[in-house]
């Protein structure tokens, strides 16, 4: 094994890594209509980068770190807000194709 395998790596890097990683895996959306879901996927995917990087804290201080800080932020941040838009926009730009061709 080499001495680079045995050094611990930076929980920072780490997470840092793993959040490129699975940001490479996330399917882009082939039609408006899932970008909603296509938000929260991202937005999970952030909210364990998150957690990992508040993890890397709590274990390198010796007081308590609140983890509900790092936990669904992301996740709260769009869903309702930019998922409910995304949605709205979706709805109107139907009813609107569907008004015109009713016309």
């Amino acid at each position: 094994m080499s001495a680079a395998a045995d050094i611990p790596q930076n929980p920072f890097e780490a997470a840092r890594q793993a959040l490129i990683a699975r940001l490479l895996t996330l399917p882009v959306p082939q039609a408006i209509g899932e970008v909603s879901e296509h938000l929260k996927d991202a937005a999970n995917i952030f909210d364990q980068w998150l957690y990992a990087v508040g993890s890397g804290v709590a274990d390198h201080v010796t007081i308590d770190v609140d983890m509900r800080s790092f936990q669904g932020a992301f996740l709260a941040a769009v869903d309702g807000n930019a998922t409910y838009e995304a949605e709205c926009a979706v709805d109107r730009a139907s009813h609107r194709r569907s008004f015109r061709r009713a016309v």
